[in-house]
Parts: C-alpha cells; sequence; structure tokens
C-alpha cells in the first residue's frame, strides 16, 4: 500500500507536468463530459435564423455581417433545435427571462446606416393650385361667366345673373335688372343710386359693344352665340389642364413605378449579397473546424491516450477516490482535450463576432460629410472600400502642358519632360514663390483681379493669361535665348512697369512720419532720374537701377520707419588686376539687420536675387524664365506700394461686393420664404379626420389641401429679384474681386481655383510634402477639357466635408451652372466626324430615294421628270458641300497654331500701332522683314539723330564720308538680323536634351550651313558694340558742336585757364582771392573728413566726393576739378576704398592745414552758397539729398552737357565700358532723349531766323487784310533775338543790349551760309554769342557798341542782384579770355569801332 500510495503521488505529479505541457486545463467542471468520444464530436452551432434576419450590410461594404442588436427592454434567447437537424442551441442570458421574443426579426430596434447623399440635384415638388374665393353668385351661371379674368364679382357679372334668374323671353329692363341686384346683394343698398346706375347702364353699354347683351327695345337679352363661344373656350381649357395633369400624373407614376422597381431590384441585390455572404462565412467556419479536427494527428492521439493511461494507474485506488492527494481529479481521455479546443476555438469566435459588432457599430454612428482626413483613417481601420461611384483620382498636367495639344501631350508624371515640371514647381524653402505663382500674379495685377490696365487706360493691351503663358514658355523652351529677344508681350509688360514706377507723382510715397517724408522725396527725385534711359531697347538696364536704389533704400537708414528693418550698405572689395566686385566675408561686416532679411532683392539663392545679379552682366534674355516673372512680379507689387489710393479702392470694392452679397442672400432667403406661402412644404403633414359617430376607431388618415398664403405675382416677384440679385453678385465677381479665393480643397488640402477672367480653365495648387517637412514642395497642374473635369469630379468622395463643397461648387451649387461649360471639349474631331457621317449617311439615303425615282421618271410626265433630275443633282450638291465644309472645319482643327497670336506679339503690335507708340516692343521679335531686332533699333535711332544734324549742319568730318558712316550702322544691324532666328514652339530645350550627340553635330550643322546661304553673315553682339561704339561717340561730338555747348564750355575752360590774382589795391581783387580761398578750404576740408569714414561706408565717400566736386567746379578749380573727378571714377557701387585712398592723396598734393576750432569764415559770395558748412562725412540718416542713384546710373546724364553728378568724360567712359546691348541701348536712349529736344529746338530757331528775315527785309510794311482789319505781316518776328544757324566765332568782344536784359558781352559770330550772313549783312543786324552761353541771338547793329569790362550804375539800375551777379561773372569771363588771347583791351575798342564803321560806310 505505501509503494502503491507513493506512485500514484508520482503519477499525479506527471500527470500535473504533461498537461501543462499540452495546455489542457488543470481541473474539469463537468465530469459529465469525460467520455465524450472524438467521433461524436458535434459541429460548431450555426448563426441562429433570429441572428440571420437581423445581418444588415453597411453604407459601404454591403457583404459584410453584422452581429444582432438588441434593446434594453427586451433580449432574444434562440429556442433549441431539434436533435435530428444536428445543430447546436445557443443560451444567451438576460437580467429577465420571464420576457417574451419579439414577433420578428425585425423587431430588434438598431441604428440606420448613414448613406452619403446622391449627386445631383434635389426633386422639387409640384406647385399647389390658388385658393378660389368664396361666390355669391347664383348656381345657373357658369362658374366660368360669374367672375372675370381676375376673378372679382363685377357689375356685368351681376347683371348676366339677373338676366338668367329673371328669365324673361323678351328681356329684363333696367330698372328690373337693378332690382334684382339689390334684393341679391346687399352692399349694393350702401352704393349711391347714381353711381349705381351709371354704373349698371356704363356695364350694359359696354357689354352691347363686345357682343355679349342683345338689346329688345328697352330690355336685354343674353347673346346665346357668345354664350356658347365662353364655353367652348372653357371647355378647352378644362381639357387641357386635364391632359397636363393626366400626363403629369402618368409621369409621377411612371417614375414611381421606376423608382419601386430600382429599389426593389436593389433590396433584392442586397439580400443576395447577404444570403450568399452569410453562406460563404458559414463554410469557412465549418472549413476551419475540419482543418482544426485534422490537425490532430495519430501519433497526437497515441500520444495522449498513453498519457491518460499513465495518469489512471491508480485511479481505482482508494486513497484517491477519497481525495487523500488532492481533490477528486475527473478520468482524463482523449475526448476531454479535444473538448478543451473546441472551447478555445468557440472563444475566439466569441471575440471575433464581439469586434465585428463594434465594427458595425462604429459604421451605423458615422455621419456625412465628414473630415476628410479622418474619413481616410477610417476607411483603412475599419476596411471599408470606397463607393464604386468614386474612381481613382486622374493625372492633371501641369500648367505649361495646358500649351500643348490634349492628343499629344503626356498623361502620366513619368512620360512629362523634367524641364515643365521643374518649371511648375517650387520648394517654399528656397525664398521663391514659383514661375507658375508670379505669371498668375502678373495677370491680375494687369487685367486680372486688380485691373490695373482697366484703370490706365493705354497703359498695355488687353491680354489673355493663355497669351501670356505662351510667351512665357518661349522663354522656358530657351527660344528667347536663341533669338535673342524677350517675346514683346513682357517686354511691354516691363516697359510699362517701369514707366510707372519712375514717374512718381506727389501723391505716391507717402510716408506720415514727418522724418521718412523727406527721404521718400529723395527717392522720388532719382526714380525720375532713371527715366531718361527707359525704352523698348534698354528697360533692362532701367531695371538693374532701378531694383540697385531700391535695395540701398531698405538696406540704409533712408528706409527706417516704424514697418522696417535697419540696413547696412553692401561693402565690396576690388583688386588692382581686375575690375570685379568679390563680397567682404559676413564678419568684417558691422550690420544691424537680422538673419535672413534680404533686403530688397531677397535672399540669397532666391529668383529676385539671381535675376539681379545676371542682369548686372548679362542681357534678358540670358536669364531664366522664373527670375524674369519674378521680376515683373516684385514690381507690381511696388506699384500696389507706391500707390496708396489703390489700397483705399481694393477697399471700395471689398465693400461693394459684400453688400451684393448681402443682398444676394437676403433675396434668397425672401423666396424661400415666399415659395413655401405660395407652394406649400415638399412632404405635406397628414391628418387624421373622425367619422361620425365621434368614436376614435377606424379613424382614416388623409391629407389636408394646403392654401397658399402668397399670390402667384408676388412669388414672380421674389423669382425676380433673386435672380438679379445673383447676376449683379456674379457681375461684381468679374469686376470687384481683388484677390480670388479658391473655390474649394479636396482630401489633401489641394486648392482649385477658378478665375472670372480666365474661365477657360481650372489650377489646381498640389501641396507635395516630402520626407523633410521645411523643404514643401507645391506644383501647379490644370483641368482644361471637359473629359478631364468628368474624371476629376468622378474621383471626389462626397462623404468628406471637403470634397463635397468643392463638388457643389463645380457642379454648380443650388441649381446653378457647372463650371464645365467653359472648358475645351477634347472629343470635338470624334463629335465632328460622327456628326459628318450621319449627315453623309442621311443624304446618301435620299440620293438612294431620288435615284430610284428618276428611274421611274420615263413612265412620268416631263414636268415630274424634270423635277426628280433636280432632286438628284440638288442633294449631289448637298453632299460635296458637306463634305468641303467638314474637311475645311477638320482642317481648322489641325492647323497649325499661329505664334505671333498665341504669344500676344500681333496684340502688342496693333495696340502700339493704335495708340502711336513710337517706341515699340514689337520691333523687338523680328518674325517679318518689318521688325529690325534691338540692334536694328539702336541703328534707326542713331540714323535719326544723324538726319537731324544733317538738316542743320552739313557733314564736315574729313575722316570719313557720311555715306561710309551710315553704311557701316547698316551693315551691322543686317549682320545682327542674320545671326538672331527666331524660334517658335515648345519643341526645343526638351528636344536638345533628349537627342543624341550625333544627331545633335548634324543638326548645328544643318543650322550652320542655313545661316551661311542667309543674305549676309552674322556677327556676334559684342562684335556690334565694338562697331557702334565709335559712331556712337563721332554723333554725340556733331551734336555737342552743333548745340553750341562746345562754344560755351570752351569759353568756361578759356576764362579758368587765364585766371590770375588781381592786385590786393583793388577791392575786386580782394573778393576774388578772399573766395578762392575759401573753395580751396572747403574742398580740401571735406576730403579731409575721409579720414574719419570708413572704406566700407561706400555710400558716404561717394556723397563727399560729389560735394567737393560740385564746390571746385563753382569756384573754376579746373586742376582740383579732373583731380576729384578721376577719384570718383575709381568708385564702384558697395566699394569706396580706392576712391578715398586717391582723395586723400590730394591733401599731399595740394597741401592743407586744419584751422583752429574749425572755424569756416563766413561766405559773404552768393557763388559759392553750396559750399555750406564743413563738418564731417554725410550721414545717409541726416542729409536729405543724399541720392540713392549707382554710379552706373549716373553716369548715362553724362552726354552732351553732363549734370552734376557725370560729365562728358564719364559718359564717353561708359560707353568704351559697355559690355551688353541693353547697357548700350540705356547710352543712345539718354543721348536720344537729351538731344532731340535741343535739336529740335535748334531746327524751329533756323526757321524762325528764315522766316524772319524777310520780314526785317520788308520792315513790316505789307498788310494783311482780315475781318477784323489789317495788321501787319509778321509781326510776331519784330522782337526775334534768339535764333540759330551754322556759324563760326570771331575775337571780336562786343556788348549787346537785349529787350529785358542790361549790357552783356558777347562775341560777334559769322553764318557759315552765304545768304544768311549776306541777308544779315544788309539789314545791319549781327549774329552773336553771349560770354558762356550756347544760344545764339540776332541784334541790331543800334544795340551793339565796344567792350569795356565795366558797367555803370545806370546800366543795371532796375535788375535783379542775381541778374548783375551773372553780368559781373560773365565780364570777368570775358576779361580773362581776352587775356588769354594776347588781346589789348583799348586796342579791342578802337578795333571794334573802326570795323563797324567801315563796314556800315562800305554798305552805303
Amino acid at each position: 500500500i505505501y509503494i502503491c500510495c507513493l506512485l500514484h503521488a508520482y503519477i499525479v505529479r506527471m500527470n500535473d507536468t504533461t498537461l501543462s505541457k499540452t495546455d489542457a486545463p488543470s481541473k474539469r467542471s463537468a465530469p459529465e463530459n469525460m467520455n465524450m468520444n472524438l467521433s461524436e464530436q458535434a459541429p460548431p452551432p450555426p448563426v441562429p435564423p433570429a441572428a440571420e434576419s437581423k445581418q444588415q450590410p453597411t453604407a459601404s461594404s454591403p457583404l459584410v455581417t453584422t452581429a444582432p442588436t438588441t434593446t434594453a427592454a427586451s433580449t432574444t434567447s434562440s429556442k433549441p433545435t431539434d436533435a435530428t437537424n444536428d445543430t447546436a442551441t445557443i443560451q444567451t442570458t438576460s437580467p429577465a427571462d420571464d420576457q417574451p421574443e419579439p414577433s420578428s426579426p425585425t423587431a430588434a430596434s438598431s441604428t440606420p446606416t448613414t448613406t452619403p447623399k446622391a449627386k445631383g440635384k434635389p426633386s422639387t415638388s409640384s406647385s399647389s393650385t390658388s385658393k378660389v374665393k368664396s361666390s355669391s353668385i347664383s348656381q345657373k351661371v357658369p362658374s366660368y361667366l360669374s367672375r372675370n379674368s381676375k376673378g372679382s364679382v363685377t357689375y356685368f357679372t351681376m347683371i348676366h345673373e339677373a338676366i338668367v334668374e329673371l328669365a324673361d323671353r323678351s328681356g329684363s329692363s333696367v330698372p328690373a335688372i337693378e332690382k334684382f341686384i339689390k334684393s341679391r346683394h346687399e352692399e349694393m343698398e350702401k352704393v349711391n343710386p347714381k353711381v349705381f346706375h351709371t354704373s349698371i347702364l356704363a356695364a350694359i353699354k359696354s357689354g352691347i359693344k363686345d357682343g355679349k347683351l342683345i338689346k329688345v327695345k328697352c330690355s336685354y337679352k343674353m347673346n346665346s352665340e357668345w354664350i356658347k363661344s365662353e364655353k367652348k373656350k372653357h371647355q378647352a381649357k378644362e381639357a387641357k389642364k386635364k391632359a397636363a395633369e393626366k400626363k403629369r400624373k402618368k409621369e409621377a407614376e411612371e417614375e414611381k413605378k421606376k423608382k419601386e422597381l430600382l429599389a426593389k431590384r436593389e433590396k433584392m441585390l442586397k439580400e443576395e449579397a447577404i444570403k450568399a455572404e452569410k453562406e460563404r462565412i458559414r463554410l469557412e467556419e465549418e472549413r476551419k473546424i475540419m482543418e482544426a479536427q485534422r490537425a490532430i494527428s495519430q501519433e497526437e492521439q497515441r500520444r495522449i491516450q498513453e498519457q491518460v493511461c499513465m495518469m489512471h494507474v491508480c485511479s481505482g485506488c482508494i486513497w484517491c477516490r477519497m481525495g487523500y492527494f488532492g481533490a477528486p481529479r475527473p478520468y482524463l481521455t482523449v475526448d476531454n482535450v479535444l473538448s478543451q479546443q473546441q472551447e478555445e476555438l468557440n472563444r475566439k469566435k466569441e471575440a471575433e463576432a464581439k469586434e465585428a459588432k463594434e465594427r458595425d457599430d462604429r459604421l451605423k454612428r458615422r455621419r456625412f460629410p465628414m473630415d476628410d482626413l479622418e474619413l481616410i483613417a477610417e476607411d483603412k481601420e475599419l476596411g471599408v472600400k470606397k463607393p464604386a461611384d468614386v474612381t481613382k483620382s486622374p493625372f492633371l498636367p501641369f500648367v505649361l502642358q495646358s500649351l500643348e495639344p490634349h492628343d499629344t501631350r503626356s498623361t502620366t508624371k513619368k512620360s512629362t519632360p523634367g524641364g515643365i515640371i521643374s518649371s511648375c514647381s517650387t520648394t517654399v524653402s528656397s525664398g521663391s514663390r514659383g514661375l507658375i505663382s508670379d505669371v498668375l500674379q502678373v495677370y491680375h495685377f494687369f487685367v486680372g483681379d486688380i485691373g490695373y490696365a482697366r484703370m490706365v487706360e493705354g497703359l498695355i493691351p488687353k491680354f489673355s493669361l493663355r497669351q501670356l503663358l505662351y510667351a512665357v514658355n518661349e522663354i522656358v523652351c530657351g527660344n528667347a535665348k536663341k533669338s535673342k529677344a524677350i517675346p514683346p508681350l513682357i517686354c511691354r509688360l516691363f516697359v510699362a512697369v517701369l514707366t510707372v514706377l519712375t514717374s512718381p507723382k506727389a501723391e505716391d510715397w507717402v510716408s506720415d512720419d514727418e522724418a521718412c517724408r523727406s527721404k521718400f522725396e529723395s527717392l522720388k527725385t532719382d526714380l525720375r532720374k532713371l527715366k531718361q534711359s527707359l525704352s523698348a531697347s534698354s528697360w533692362s538696364e532701367t531695371l538693374v537701377s532701378y531694383m540697385d536704389v531700391m535695395e540701398r533704400f531698405y538696406t540704409s537708414d533712408a528706409s527706417k520707419g516704424s514697418n522696417t528693418w535697419a540696413g547696412y550698405s553692401v561693402v565690396m572689395e576690388f583688386s588692382e588686376e581686375d575690375d570685379n566686385a568679390d563680397q567682404v566675408s559676413q564678419e568684417d561686416i558691422e550690420s544691424d539687420l537680422p538673419s535672413g532679411y534680404g533686403g530688397y532683392v531677397g535672399p540669397s539663392g532666391s529668383a529676385l536675387n539671381r535675376a539681379f545679379m545676371r542682369l548686372k552682366r548679362h542681357d534678358p534674355w540670358h536669364l531664366q524664365a522664373d527670375e524674369l516673372i519674378a521680376t515683373l512680379r516684385s514690381l507690381t507689387d511696388d506699384i500696389l506700394a507706391m500707390k496708396p489710393d489703390m489700397a483705399k479702392q481694393m477697399d471700395d470694392r471689398d465693400q461693394k461686393l459684400y453688400e451684393l452679397l448681402k443682398l444676394k442672400k437676403s433675396t434668397e432667403s425672401h423666396f424661400r420664404k415666399i415659395r413655401l406661402a405660395y407652394e406649400g412644404p415638399k412632404f405635406p403633414k397628414a391628418s387624421k379626420v373622425k367619422k361620425e359617430g365621434g368614436t376614435n376607431e377606424g379613424n382614416e388618415v388623409e391629407k389636408v389641401p394646403f392654401k397658399p398664403t402668397a399670390t402667384k405675382a408676388e412669388f414672380e416677384a421674389a423669382t425676380k429679384a433673386k435672380d438679379k440679385a445673383a447676376e449683379q453678385y456674379e457681375k461684381g465677381l468679374k469686376t470687384l474681386v481683388h484677390r480670388t479665393q479658391p473655390i474649394g480643397f479636396d482630401r489633401n488640402h489641394n486648392a482649385i481655383y477658378f478665375f472670372h477672367f480666365d474661365p477657360e480653365c481650372l489650377y489646381v495648387e498640389v501641396n507635395r510634402s516630402p520626407i523633410d517637412p521645411f523643404n514643401e514642395v507645391k506644383s501647379w497642374h490644370c483641368i482644361d477639357s471637359k473629359t478631364l473635369f468628368d474624371s476629376y469630379v468622378s474621383s471626389l468622395d462626397i462623404r468628406g466635408v471637403r470634397e463635397n463643397n468643392l463638388y457643389e461648387q463645380l457642379m454648380g451649387e443650388s441649381g446653378a451652372s457647372s463650371l464645365k461649360r467653359y472648358l475645351y471639349d477634347s472629343n470635338k474631331k470624334e463629335s465632328l466626324t460622327s456628326s459628318y457621317e450621319r449627315q453623309k449617311a442621311e443624304l446618301e439615303r435620299r440620293l438612294d430615294n431620288a435615284l430610284i425615282a428618276n428611274m421611274e421618271s420615263t413612265r412620268r410626265s416631263g414636268r415630274l421628270a424634270n423635277t426628280a433630275k433636280d432632286e438628284v443633282s440638288r442633294i449631289q450638291e448637298e453632299i460635296a458641300k458637306a463634305k468641303v465644309d467638314f474637311e475645311k472645319q477638320l482642317a481648322a482643327l489641325d492647323a497649325e497654331d499661329d505664334y505671333s497670336i498665341l504669344t500676344g506679339s500681333q496684340l502688342v503690335s496693333e495696340f502700339e500701332i493704335y495708340n502711336s507708340i513710337i517706341d515699340s516692343c514689337s520691333l523687338l521679335w523680328h518674325d517679318s522683314e518689318e521688325k529690325p531686332g534691338i540692334i536694328g533699333i539702336i541703328a534707326r535711332d542713331l540714323l535719326q539723330l544723324e538726319d537731324i544734324c544733317e538738316t542743320l549742319s552739313p557733314w564736315d568730318n574729313p575722316k570719313i564720308s557720311r555715306q561710309d558712316w551710315r553704311k557701316v550702322i547698316m551693315d551691322i544691324s543686317e549682320s545682327w538680323r542674320n545671326g538672331c532666328t527666331l524660334h517658335l514652339g515648345s519643341k526645343g530645350k526638351e528636344e536638345d536634351e533628349s537627342e543624341s550627340s550625333s544627331t545633335k553635330r548634324q543638326r548645328l550643322s544643318l543650322e550652320n550651313e542655313t545661316l551661311q546661304k542667309s543674305p549676309g553673315p552674322s556677327i556676334s553682339f559684342e562684335h556690334a558694340l565694338s562697331t557702334f561704339k565709335g559712331p556712337l561717340l563721332d554723333l554725340e561730338q556733331r551734336i555737342y558742336s552743333i548745340s553750341g555747348l562746345e562754344r560755351a564750355t570752351k569759353d568756361v575752360d578759356e576764362a579758368n585757364d587765364n585766371v590770375t590774382v588781381v592786385s590786393n589795391d583793388s577791392d575786386t581783387g580782394k573778393v576774388e582771392a578772399e573766395r578762392l580761398e575759401r573753395a580751396n578750404y572747403a574742398w580740401k576740408r571735406k576730403i579731409y573728413s575721409l579720414h574719419s569714414i570708413s572704406h566700407k561706408r561706400a555710400a558716404h565717400i561717394r556723397d563727399v566726393l560729389v560735394s567737393a566736386i560740385a564746390v571746385a567746379r563753382k569756384a573754376n578749380l579746373t586742376d582740383v576739378l579732373e583731380d576729384l573727378r578721376e577719384c570718383l571714377k575709381l568708385h564702384r557701387p558697395g566699394a569706396g576704398g580706392r576712391a578715398r585712398t586717391m582723395a586723400l592723396t590730394l591733401i599731399q598734393k595740394y597741401g592743407f592745414e586744419l584751422r583752429e576750432g574749425d572755424e569756416e569764415e563766413a561766405d559773404d559770395d552768393d557763388s559759392l552758397s553750396e559750399v555750406g558748412s564743413v563738418q564731417d562725412a554725410p550721414n545717409d540718416s541726416d542729409e536729405q539729398g543724399t541720392t540713392l542713384l549707382p554710379t552706373d546710373a549716373m553716369v548715362l546724364s553724362g552726354c552732351l552737357e553732363g549734370d552734376e553728378q557725370a560729365d562728358r568724360v564719364d559718359w564717353k567712359d561708359a560707353v568704351s565700358r559697355s559690355k551688353t546691348v541693353s547697357r548700350f541701348a540705356a547710352l543712345v536712349t539718354v543721348l536720344k532723349s537729351r538731344a532731340l529736344p535741343v535739336l529740335e529746338k535748334l531746327s524751329k530757331d533756323k526757321k524762325t531766323l528764315l522766316k524772319a528775315i524777310p520780314h526785317w527785309e520788308t520792315s513790316g510794311k505789307l498788310k494783311k487784310k482780315t475781318k477784323k482789319g489789317t495788321k501787319p505781316v509778321g509781326k510776331k518776328y519784330d522782337h526775334v533775338n534768339e535764333v540759330w544757324a551754322d556759324a563760326s566765332v570771331t575775337d571780336q568782344f562786343v556788348l549787346c543790349k537785349v529787350e529785358g536784359f542790361p549790357w552783356w558781352p558777347a562775341r560777334v559770330c559769322v553764318a557759315k551760309d552765304i545768304e544768311i550772313a549776306q541777308s544779315l549783312k544788309s539789314l545791319s543786324r549781327e549774329l552773336v554769342s553771349f560770354i558762356g552761353e550756347q544760344h545764339l541771338y540776332v541784334v541790331h547793329e543800334d544795340d551793339i557798341k565796344p567792350f569795356h569790362d565795366k558797367l555803370s550804375d545806370e546800366e543795371v539800375a532796375g535788375f535783379s542782384p542775381e541778374v548783375v551777379k551773372n553780368v559781373k561773372e560773365g565780364l570777368i569771363m570775358a576779361k580773362r579770355i581776352i587775356r588769354g588771347k594776347g588781346i589789348n583791351t583799348g586796342d579791342l575798342t578802337g578795333m571794334s569801332i573802326v570795323s563797324h564803321a567801315e563796314e556800315k560806310k562800305t554798305s552805303s
């Protein structure tokens, strides 16, 4: 017994270990299941019928089954089925077991599934009939005759009633009628008897006139014919109403049947799908169970049997049965292990069922529309597929792809050229907005939402967005660089924008800050100076100068204010060998600018910055498209900032649009109320009607007829008001919106834009978020065809709130028309072909019938035979005409595009011709023989100036003849044109990138052969510029000489060369010496102040040099002036170190000692008023007149007389150093702008002289008769003084008297034209040139006297101090010139008198 007990304990321990290894439960609570056989194991219980009936499909997947749901008031328990059916029972526990089962499977309450609303318009309810007023007219009178057309009772209807009721064969008299009416209608008793009687007579008279009554003596009867006609009309009207109602009911019934049939069919399909899904699930569960059963192999069964046998070796032991070693253990068999596994499977099934129920509950709780991203996440989590009508999103072509034909463009991103993708995309962190974004802003500024072209007429043509895109595409494809020209449309936009910016008005650039106001005025002065260099050929040079000025303004103290950053000057260093600038390291720059602030041109690497740096060294056609358009967009922003009135105008437009929107919403609200009152609700409520007897049982439900409370007139008026308000709002969207907002967003927050000024395309801004969130990429796509529009709309999932709103906007909100109507029909060719085929088939059928009839015409008469022949010939003509029309239409679709129209070149040309614009941008685009290009324009300007010079003074250059000079210019222009072949279209750059090297060599060789076969050789622009520089300098010298500027400058130089210090005993000498001493100290003190200025402050260094040059020039310090100018030439924008070093060396050269206290002597002479106080170097923040112009912009105005900032030496140096065509064109443009007014004035003065000579010869004695009397011919020439003639200056100095001025020093001139010289000599008149003046005057000999260097007080009495000062300076200058020529003043006076006397004696 002891050994048996030990063995039993060991077996029990082994049993526990084995069971734990096989995952079998350690304890059993159901001993009755121990002897269950594997063969007798029951299959898993199927789904009960009650549960099957409760399963409902979800909105997104009808095949997914749901667990049955029960209400809190009742629970379901399945009944045990018969054992023969081999089904198991499902027991459910509930707190109340006595509650009955529901009567049907649908009794259990469940939350209905929510389905998204269908894509379409809501159905409208039928209109109700209007309310009929009660009537007191007798029933003997038909209802259609008892009232008039307006539905009211009139006197005639009461007369009709009286005649019918009285029923007298002979008719009823007037008294009888009146008596009957008063008896029947009591309200007539209150009417005045006279008025009543008069009204009755008037009604009877009107009835007789209309044929309604018949008069029989003094009685009246109703006209039976009129009654019959009215009855027929009424019957026809009623029949028409009945037919319409019948038709409406029939259509409604058919529609109802269709809907019921569709609903029934859909229900059947759903039920079949549910049944199929249930069967599939049942079979799947059975398969899983069978697989689980098969998984237990025979070896596993044998192993389990061995373990059971070992565990029950001592199962009959008394100690085990009594529980001596623990609780009594049941017998373990194979059936027990399988039962445990079955229980585990049942637990898993219950968990899956619970999870499915929770999933179905979540699906039922969803409400649409919901957030798009949440919808996508829930669909993925719940395994819900998209609705069947939601298709895959189509590939949207990039914006530049819209310029290609629809049948040839790429349909995937992989097949799209890389150049188009990069042009239509941009990285946000790059600091650029992107090419397409800038194009859209430029378009909306000029002709789109803002519409600046509509505000300022005659500035630019009204172009389309498609034309602007085509012009930009020419730059993207590289055609502009190959053609060496920018498309005319873009050129015209640049010229227009720069014209506005360089012509600021008084109200522009206004600041409320008093300190900033003067700086804005200085900025406007600088901008006005830039306009003289602006033209169609030189706008890029003006653009560079403008950007440089604005960069200095926004990075200096000039722009410091409440909304601007403090700035610094850009510092550059120059080497001795190279003139190129190298920027100093950032550590050497003392900057107050915040990190990341890039000033006007933006941060380094941005499109605007790259454009600015490239334009300094290259012509505009070397720029990329994004750089060029970014610059244009920046200029439009400047106009918006420059014009404060535009901001106010935008606010007014917003207010007007808001008022229109309020009006639209109010009228829509009023319309809905009136429609509800007139038509009634769409779904009227039903009411119960009690039966007779007062019991509530069996009450019938019937619809209460609607009684309208609004009239038809009110409903029509509300409809008209709503339509009118909607129309006004639509017009307001086209004229008042200044910033178009997206019409909607898709699920990924991509914006969709619709522009009212460009309705033929929808634009989509796609946000492509990369792995790095700081490098977000945006790209622009388009929807430009109806087919693509349908594909995109079908891809919208309207279960999401964003795409639902977008769908409504695209398809038309509240019944509005769809945006699809504006788009291009890409199937137009197929539609045209199918239409032609149908027409052709119909005509051929008619032709066959006509031929058969013609064959039978032999048995007919001659007339019928001829008719049949005519019919055949006519149909044949129709067939031929239809074929010709079809071929024409097909050819029009397949015709090649005219790029002169697409790129806006023709539009610009017509605009410039219409507005008489001489400076034409269309001439730059040499697509015809009449358009010479930029070099041709420069040559034209040079030849134009030379022609004017030739009319004034004949060619006198001995080095080259006039014909050769002109031939050089024309040959250069022709050669340039031959070398610039115009390339058009979008197949340039991409094909070059994809072609092989051998193909590229063949193409280049072919192009070279083509150029060699051209009419003339081609040249590079470097050769063209080097050839043009000589003629330009010659022309400027010729104009300089003809205008008299050379003569005036020569006088000043001769006077400066002969300056001597007069003896100190003379008062004039003392004043002159003191004046020179102050001037010398002033310019030296200014140069000395450069010691305290850092070489990095280039702008301050330049201002000091300019002010010192002004002092030296005013004091006639020639040597000092030349040295200071040489210093200024070394100055460069942002780099003034070399100029500062050379200027400081002048202190050592001329010597300088700083006075004690630095107290400058008072300047009593007004001639040195520009010297001013000698303080430290000027500061941008303190000095009011500081200029922001760069040196390259200053030297442009140095031609001819020059100005305070530059002279002819600077201008000539700029001509020799010009390296771009645009720079050279700017120099020519400035020369032309300055020379043309001078030459035109000289031509006018010459004509005046030629007209005045005949007048002087006749002495004004000839008279001309007029209506008011007689007057001398040419009276206006009596006091002519200022004239012009080609003349040479003599050394004869005199004093001349001109009206309005004192005696003035002058030199006698001799006209080169013999006829003019002889005529003036015969008239006792002389041509004179005042000292230091460029103009010529004609003075009579009585107003000429010998020269002397002093004027008495009587001679200068009555003139202003300024005039007196100028006279004294002129006398001093003349005296210096005479001294330099070695002429004695006494001899000069005697010679002058003798010569005049001899000439007078000779002439007599």
